[in-house]
């Protein structure tokens, strides 16, 4: 097996619609969540040469979510750990020499673990799915193309 160099877009979104106060919307409210680094693990198993079941899973990072908006006098509303789950379908291109692309589609669900107030008393946050869509392009970086 040889080494390979990966490229992985993708989006996030940080908005949060639904910030409420005693029962009621709080009007121009939204949050910014800081960059969090983690360490990873992606498994994943071959049914066919082209297709594959692929688990990701993180190890829970500490988030510091800040208010924005109305909520940005606030500061700090929270600190959170959450922890990534993701499982997937790919299709892989197979026979393009050194170039390893592939697409795949899932289900993810982030949990959040460990909310720990701030700026704001009785503070929670609720568990997310989410839509996965991958697009990969590997690239061998070994000789024999592997």
């Amino acid at each position: 097996m040889g080494s390979k160099c990966e490229c992985n877009p993708g989006l996030v979104s940080e908005n949060a619609p639904d910030i409420t106060l005693a029962g009621g919307h709080v009007p121009g409210s939204n949050v910014r969540i800081g960059d969090a680094t983690t360490v990873t693990a992606d498994i994943g198993y071959f049914v066919t040469p082209n297709i594959a079941g692929n688990l990701f899973l993180g190890v829970p990072p500490t988030a510091q979510i800040d208010g924005a908006g109305s909520l940005e006098p606030l500061g700090t509303v929270a600190k959170v750990n959450y922890g990534p789950i993701i499982l997937s379908a790919q299709y892989h291109f197979n026979n393009l020499g050194k170039v390893h692309p592939y697409l795949g589609v899932g289900v993810g669900r982030i949990i959040f673990l460990n909310a720990r107030d701030r700026a704001l008393a009785n503070f929670s946050i609720d568990d997310s799915w989410a839509l996965r869509l991958r697009w990969v392009f590997g690239m061998s970086l070994a000789q024999n193309g592997c």
